[in-house]
Protein backbone atom coordinates (compact mmCIF):
# COMPACT_ATOMS: atom_id res chain seq x y z
CA UNK A 1 0.00 0.00 0.00
CA UNK A 2 1.44 3.36 -1.03
CA UNK A 3 0.51 6.33 1.12
CA UNK A 4 0.45 9.91 0.03
CA UNK A 5 3.08 12.18 1.47
CA UNK A 6 2.71 12.38 5.20
CA UNK A 7 4.03 15.56 6.79
CA UNK A 8 5.10 15.29 10.38
CA UNK A 9 6.98 17.69 12.60
CA UNK A 10 9.41 16.94 15.38
CA UNK A 11 11.53 19.07 17.66
CA UNK A 12 15.19 18.15 17.94
CA UNK A 13 16.93 17.77 21.27
CA UNK A 14 20.67 17.97 21.41
CA UNK A 15 22.26 16.76 24.65
CA UNK A 16 25.61 15.47 23.35
CA UNK A 17 28.73 14.07 24.97
CA UNK A 18 32.22 15.51 24.25
CA UNK A 19 30.63 18.43 22.40
CA UNK A 20 28.41 21.47 22.85
CA UNK A 21 25.04 22.55 21.49
CA UNK A 22 24.85 24.70 18.36
CA UNK A 23 23.96 28.33 19.05
CA UNK A 24 20.74 28.21 17.01
CA UNK A 25 18.96 24.83 16.92
CA UNK A 26 17.20 24.07 13.62
CA UNK A 27 13.47 24.69 13.33
CA UNK A 28 11.03 21.75 13.16
CA UNK A 29 11.39 20.07 9.75
CA UNK A 30 9.14 18.26 7.31
CA UNK A 31 9.38 14.48 7.03
CA UNK A 32 8.19 12.69 3.91
CA UNK A 33 7.23 9.08 4.58
CA UNK A 34 6.36 6.52 1.91
CA UNK A 35 5.35 2.94 2.76
CA UNK A 36 5.60 -0.19 0.62
CA UNK A 37 3.45 -3.21 1.51
CA UNK A 38 5.05 -6.31 0.00
CA UNK A 39 2.57 -8.99 1.01
CA UNK A 40 4.22 -9.81 4.31
CA UNK A 41 6.55 -8.50 7.00
CA UNK A 42 9.70 -6.98 5.50
CA UNK A 43 13.37 -7.33 6.48
CA UNK A 44 15.78 -5.10 4.59
CA UNK A 45 19.52 -4.63 4.37
CA UNK A 46 21.72 -1.83 3.13
CA UNK A 47 21.10 -1.28 -0.59
CA UNK A 48 23.20 0.37 -3.29
CA UNK A 49 22.82 3.51 -5.40
CA UNK A 50 23.04 3.03 -9.18
CA UNK A 51 22.71 6.36 -10.98
CA UNK A 52 19.30 7.70 -9.97
CA UNK A 53 18.12 4.28 -8.84
CA UNK A 54 18.30 2.42 -5.52
CA UNK A 55 18.59 -1.37 -5.52
CA UNK A 56 17.22 -2.74 -2.26
CA UNK A 57 17.39 -6.40 -1.15
CA UNK A 58 14.31 -7.35 0.88
CA UNK A 59 13.27 -10.50 2.72
CA UNK A 60 9.46 -10.74 2.63
CA UNK A 61 7.57 -13.03 4.97
CA UNK A 62 5.44 -15.56 3.14
CA UNK A 63 3.73 -17.78 5.68
CA UNK A 64 6.40 -19.03 8.08
CA UNK A 65 9.39 -18.23 5.85
CA UNK A 66 11.04 -15.23 4.22
CA UNK A 67 11.56 -15.08 0.45
CA UNK A 68 14.26 -13.10 -1.31
CA UNK A 69 13.20 -10.03 -3.32
CA UNK A 70 15.25 -7.38 -5.11
CA UNK A 71 13.49 -4.07 -5.79
CA UNK A 72 14.64 -1.22 -8.03
CA UNK A 73 13.42 2.20 -6.90
CA UNK A 74 13.53 5.49 -8.80
CA UNK A 75 14.98 8.58 -7.15
CA UNK A 76 11.50 9.61 -6.00
CA UNK A 77 10.89 6.18 -4.44
CA UNK A 78 8.71 4.82 -7.24
CA UNK A 79 9.05 1.04 -7.70
CA UNK A 80 10.56 0.40 -11.15
CA UNK A 81 11.03 -3.37 -11.01
CA UNK A 82 10.90 -6.26 -8.58
CA UNK A 83 12.58 -9.65 -8.78
CA UNK A 84 11.30 -12.45 -6.53
CA UNK A 85 13.31 -15.62 -6.02
CA UNK A 86 11.81 -18.56 -7.90
CA UNK A 87 12.42 -20.74 -4.86
CA UNK A 88 11.35 -19.98 -1.33
CA UNK A 89 14.39 -19.27 0.88
CA UNK A 90 13.65 -20.25 4.50
CA UNK A 91 14.49 -17.58 7.08
CA UNK A 92 16.77 -15.39 4.95
CA UNK A 93 17.88 -11.92 6.01
CA UNK A 94 20.12 -9.33 4.39
CA UNK A 95 22.59 -6.96 6.02
CA UNK A 96 24.74 -5.26 3.39
CA UNK A 97 25.21 -4.99 -0.38
CA UNK A 98 27.75 -3.73 -2.91
CA UNK A 99 27.86 -3.24 -6.67
CA UNK A 100 30.96 -4.71 -8.34
CA UNK A 101 32.76 -3.14 -11.28
CA UNK A 102 31.27 -5.93 -13.44
CA UNK A 103 27.75 -4.90 -12.51
CA UNK A 104 27.14 -7.65 -9.97
CA UNK A 105 25.03 -6.80 -6.94
CA UNK A 106 26.47 -8.82 -4.05
CA UNK A 107 24.29 -9.09 -0.95
CA UNK A 108 25.39 -10.73 2.30
CA UNK A 109 23.49 -11.88 5.37
CA UNK A 110 22.23 -15.26 6.53
CA UNK A 111 20.07 -18.13 5.30
CA UNK A 112 18.69 -20.57 7.86
CA UNK A 113 21.10 -19.06 10.44
CA UNK A 114 24.14 -19.72 8.22
CA UNK A 115 26.39 -17.06 6.60
CA UNK A 116 25.00 -16.52 3.09
CA UNK A 117 25.76 -14.53 -0.03
CA UNK A 118 23.68 -13.73 -3.11
CA UNK A 119 25.10 -12.44 -6.41
CA UNK A 120 22.68 -10.72 -8.81
CA UNK A 121 23.15 -9.84 -12.46
CA UNK A 122 21.66 -6.34 -12.39
CA UNK A 123 21.27 -6.16 -16.18
CA UNK A 124 19.15 -9.33 -16.27
CA UNK A 125 17.84 -8.66 -12.76
CA UNK A 126 18.33 -12.30 -11.75
CA UNK A 127 20.22 -14.26 -9.10
CA UNK A 128 23.51 -15.70 -10.44
CA UNK A 129 24.93 -17.22 -7.24
CA UNK A 130 23.21 -18.25 -4.01
CA UNK A 131 25.89 -19.45 -1.58
CA UNK A 132 25.95 -20.33 2.12
CA UNK A 133 28.38 -22.20 4.35
CA UNK A 134 27.41 -24.99 6.79
CA UNK A 135 28.10 -23.19 10.08
CA UNK A 136 25.91 -21.01 12.28
CA UNK A 137 26.54 -17.31 11.74
CA UNK A 138 26.16 -14.20 9.53
CA UNK A 139 28.01 -12.22 6.93
CA UNK A 140 27.84 -8.54 7.90
CA UNK A 141 29.62 -6.63 5.13
CA UNK A 142 31.00 -6.94 1.61
CA UNK A 143 33.30 -4.74 -0.52
CA UNK A 144 35.42 -4.86 -3.67
CA UNK A 145 39.20 -4.45 -3.28
CA UNK A 146 41.82 -4.75 -6.04
CA UNK A 147 39.49 -6.63 -8.36
CA UNK A 148 38.23 -9.15 -5.78
CA UNK A 149 35.17 -9.26 -3.53
CA UNK A 150 35.59 -9.71 0.23
CA UNK A 151 32.93 -10.53 2.82
CA UNK A 152 33.22 -10.61 6.61
CA UNK A 153 31.06 -11.91 9.42
CA UNK A 154 31.00 -14.38 12.26
CA UNK A 155 30.54 -18.11 12.73
CA UNK A 156 30.20 -20.41 15.72
CA UNK A 157 33.22 -22.55 16.68
CA UNK A 158 33.00 -25.99 18.40
CA UNK A 159 33.31 -24.31 21.82
CA UNK A 160 30.21 -22.22 20.99
CA UNK A 161 32.19 -18.97 20.73
CA UNK A 162 31.83 -16.68 17.73
CA UNK A 163 34.87 -16.29 15.50
CA UNK A 164 35.65 -13.97 12.59
CA UNK A 165 34.52 -15.37 9.24
CA UNK A 166 36.17 -14.08 6.03
CA UNK A 167 35.43 -14.88 2.39
CA UNK A 168 37.24 -13.88 -0.82
CA UNK A 169 35.57 -14.08 -4.26
CA UNK A 170 36.69 -13.04 -7.72
CA UNK A 171 35.02 -10.18 -9.61
CA UNK A 172 32.31 -12.54 -10.92
CA UNK A 173 31.43 -13.76 -7.43
CA UNK A 174 33.22 -17.11 -7.67
CA UNK A 175 34.95 -18.60 -4.62
CA UNK A 176 38.69 -17.90 -4.09
CA UNK A 177 39.50 -18.32 -0.38
CA UNK A 178 37.93 -18.62 3.07
CA UNK A 179 39.40 -17.97 6.52
CA UNK A 180 38.36 -18.07 10.18
CA UNK A 181 40.22 -16.70 13.17
CA UNK A 182 39.76 -15.00 16.54
CA UNK A 183 40.73 -15.00 20.20
CA UNK A 184 39.74 -17.58 22.77
CA UNK A 185 36.52 -15.64 23.35
CA UNK A 186 33.78 -14.38 21.01
CA UNK A 187 34.76 -12.23 18.02
CA UNK A 188 33.08 -11.21 14.78
CA UNK A 189 33.92 -9.33 11.58
CA UNK A 190 31.57 -6.36 11.20
CA UNK A 191 32.76 -4.05 8.40
CA UNK A 192 35.33 -3.78 5.60
CA UNK A 193 36.94 -0.75 3.93
CA UNK A 194 39.73 -0.10 1.46
CA UNK A 195 41.93 2.93 0.82
CA UNK A 196 42.86 1.48 -2.56
CA UNK A 197 45.96 -0.15 -1.12
CA UNK A 198 45.11 -1.43 2.36
CA UNK A 199 42.19 -3.74 3.13
CA UNK A 200 40.84 -3.06 6.62
CA UNK A 201 38.53 -5.19 8.75
CA UNK A 202 36.57 -3.75 11.66
CA UNK A 203 35.67 -6.49 14.13
CA UNK A 204 34.40 -6.81 17.67
CA UNK A 205 36.19 -8.84 20.31
CA UNK A 206 35.63 -9.97 23.88
CA UNK A 207 39.09 -11.52 24.12
CA UNK A 208 41.46 -8.54 23.93
CA UNK A 209 40.87 -7.27 27.50
CA UNK A 210 40.56 -3.54 26.87
CA UNK A 211 37.00 -3.50 28.17
CA UNK A 212 33.81 -5.52 27.88
CA UNK A 213 33.45 -5.74 24.08
CA UNK A 214 35.97 -3.75 22.00
CA UNK A 215 36.53 -2.34 18.51
CA UNK A 216 39.25 -4.41 16.80
CA UNK A 217 40.72 -2.83 13.64
CA UNK A 218 42.78 -5.21 11.47
CA UNK A 219 44.72 -4.75 8.26
CA UNK A 220 44.46 -7.86 6.05
CA UNK A 221 46.62 -8.98 3.16
CA UNK A 222 45.22 -10.60 0.02
CA UNK A 223 45.56 -14.05 1.64
CA UNK A 224 43.27 -12.89 4.48
CA UNK A 225 46.15 -12.91 6.96
CA UNK A 226 46.65 -10.15 9.56
CA UNK A 227 49.27 -7.48 8.77
CA UNK A 228 48.67 -5.22 11.80
CA UNK A 229 45.85 -4.63 14.29
CA UNK A 230 44.81 -2.37 17.15
CA UNK A 231 42.03 -2.27 19.76
CA UNK A 232 39.85 0.78 20.48
CA UNK A 233 37.11 1.53 23.00
CA UNK A 234 36.66 2.12 26.70
CA UNK A 235 35.95 0.06 29.79
CA UNK A 236 32.33 -0.61 28.79
CA UNK A 237 30.56 -2.36 25.95
CA UNK A 238 31.73 -1.03 22.53
CA UNK A 239 30.02 -2.52 19.47
CA UNK A 240 31.30 -1.60 15.98
CA UNK A 241 28.80 -1.46 13.11
CA UNK A 242 30.26 0.35 10.07
CA UNK A 243 33.41 1.84 8.53
CA UNK A 244 34.21 4.33 5.73
CA UNK A 245 37.43 5.59 4.16
CA UNK A 246 38.03 9.17 3.00
CA UNK A 247 41.06 11.42 2.46
CA UNK A 248 43.63 9.33 4.29
CA UNK A 249 41.50 8.26 7.25
CA UNK A 250 39.19 5.44 8.26
CA UNK A 251 35.98 6.39 10.08
CA UNK A 252 34.60 3.80 12.51
CA UNK A 253 31.04 3.91 13.80
CA UNK A 254 29.05 1.94 16.34
CA UNK A 255 27.59 1.84 19.86
CA UNK A 256 29.27 2.37 23.23
CA UNK A 257 28.46 2.29 26.96
CA UNK A 258 31.96 3.49 27.95
CA UNK A 259 31.27 7.22 28.15
CA UNK A 260 27.86 7.84 29.72
CA UNK A 261 27.24 5.79 32.88
CA UNK A 262 26.65 2.58 30.91
CA UNK A 263 24.01 4.14 28.66
CA UNK A 264 24.33 3.41 24.93
CA UNK A 265 25.78 6.28 22.88
CA UNK A 266 26.62 6.71 19.21
CA UNK A 267 30.39 6.19 19.01
CA UNK A 268 32.53 7.66 16.19
CA UNK A 269 36.29 7.34 15.72
CA UNK A 270 38.71 8.75 13.14
CA UNK A 271 41.80 6.58 12.57
CA UNK A 272 44.84 6.74 10.26
CA UNK A 273 45.84 3.83 7.97
CA UNK A 274 48.66 3.23 10.49
CA UNK A 275 45.91 2.59 13.09
CA UNK A 276 46.61 5.79 15.05
CA UNK A 277 43.57 7.35 16.73
CA UNK A 278 42.96 10.95 15.60
CA UNK A 279 39.90 11.46 17.83
CA UNK A 280 36.90 9.64 19.25
CA UNK A 281 33.49 11.05 20.18
CA UNK A 282 30.35 9.73 21.82
CA UNK A 283 26.93 11.29 21.19
CA UNK A 284 23.84 10.80 23.34
CA UNK A 285 20.24 11.89 22.96
CA UNK A 286 18.78 10.75 26.26
CA UNK A 287 18.18 7.12 25.37
CA UNK A 288 19.80 4.32 23.32
CA UNK A 289 21.89 5.74 20.47
CA UNK A 290 24.18 4.17 17.91
CA UNK A 291 25.65 4.37 14.40
CA UNK A 292 24.83 1.56 11.96
CA UNK A 293 25.28 3.28 8.57
CA UNK A 294 27.33 6.34 7.59
CA UNK A 295 27.47 8.57 4.49
CA UNK A 296 29.67 11.52 3.52
CA UNK A 297 27.11 14.13 2.49
CA UNK A 298 27.31 16.63 -0.37
CA UNK A 299 27.26 19.50 2.16
CA UNK A 300 30.58 18.29 3.61
CA UNK A 301 29.10 16.72 6.75
CA UNK A 302 28.83 13.10 7.86
CA UNK A 303 25.34 11.62 8.13
CA UNK A 304 24.60 8.54 10.24
CA UNK A 305 21.54 6.38 10.92
CA UNK A 306 20.69 3.66 13.41
CA UNK A 307 17.94 2.35 15.59
CA UNK A 308 17.28 4.27 18.78
CA UNK A 309 15.58 3.41 22.08
CA UNK A 310 16.64 0.00 23.42
CA UNK A 311 13.16 -0.95 24.72
CA UNK A 312 10.97 0.84 22.13
CA UNK A 313 12.94 0.99 18.91
CA UNK A 314 12.93 4.04 16.67
CA UNK A 315 14.84 5.31 13.68
CA UNK A 316 17.70 7.67 14.58
CA UNK A 317 19.49 10.22 12.39
CA UNK A 318 22.71 11.98 13.45
CA UNK A 319 24.73 14.55 11.49
CA UNK A 320 28.17 15.87 12.44
CA UNK A 321 30.87 18.04 10.90
CA UNK A 322 34.08 16.47 9.64
CA UNK A 323 35.78 17.34 12.94
CA UNK A 324 33.10 15.40 14.83
CA UNK A 325 31.19 18.47 16.07
CA UNK A 326 27.49 17.47 16.22
CA UNK A 327 24.91 19.50 14.30
CA UNK A 328 21.73 17.65 15.27
CA UNK A 329 20.09 14.37 16.07
CA UNK A 330 16.57 13.36 15.27
CA UNK A 331 14.43 10.37 16.21
CA UNK A 332 11.62 8.91 14.07
CA UNK A 333 9.20 7.06 16.32
CA UNK A 334 7.26 5.40 13.46
CA UNK A 335 10.36 3.52 12.31
CA UNK A 336 11.85 0.50 14.10
CA UNK A 337 15.30 1.35 12.74
CA UNK A 338 17.11 2.55 9.62
CA UNK A 339 19.25 0.19 7.51
CA UNK A 340 20.20 2.45 4.58
CA UNK A 341 21.14 6.10 4.06
CA UNK A 342 21.46 7.99 0.77
CA UNK A 343 20.91 11.48 -0.70
CA UNK A 344 18.35 12.76 -3.19
CA UNK A 345 19.11 16.30 -4.44
CA UNK A 346 20.32 17.42 -1.03
CA UNK A 347 17.56 15.61 0.86
CA UNK A 348 18.57 12.79 3.20
CA UNK A 349 16.84 9.51 2.37
CA UNK A 350 16.63 6.82 5.04
CA UNK A 351 15.21 3.33 4.50
CA UNK A 352 13.83 1.21 7.32
CA UNK A 353 10.77 -0.69 8.46
CA UNK A 354 7.66 0.43 10.31
CA UNK A 355 6.35 -1.03 13.56
CA UNK A 356 3.06 -2.78 12.72
CA UNK A 357 2.40 -3.86 10.09
CA UNK A 358 6.10 -4.32 9.27
CA UNK A 359 6.31 -2.48 5.95
CA UNK A 360 9.28 -1.16 4.02
CA UNK A 361 9.53 2.59 4.63
CA UNK A 362 11.33 5.42 2.80
CA UNK A 363 11.82 8.59 4.84
CA UNK A 364 13.24 11.70 3.19
CA UNK A 365 14.10 14.88 5.09
CA UNK A 366 15.58 18.23 4.01
CA UNK A 367 17.79 19.47 6.81
CA UNK A 368 19.03 23.07 6.66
Amino acid sequence: MNMNRLILCFFICLPLLQSCKPDTPPEPLDIYLKLYTLGGAARIGDGVEVGNHTLMPVAVQDGGIFRYALIRFAQDGKVLAQHDATEQTPDCRFISSMLSTKGRLVTVGAKQDKPALWVNDTSAFSVVTDRSIPVVGFYYDVIEHKGNIYACGQSLDPQQNNQIELLKLDADGQFVKQSRFGTLESDGGIALASDGDKLMLLAYSYGLNKGDRDFWLIQLDENLDTVQSKVFGGAGYDQPACMLYENGHFWLGGHSTSFNNNNHDAYLLKVTPQLQLVWEKAYEHGDHEGIDRMLFLSNGNLGMVSYGDMMVQSGLYLEVKRDGTPLYQKRYEEITGFSHLSEDNGRRVMWGTTRFPIDLARVSDDFP
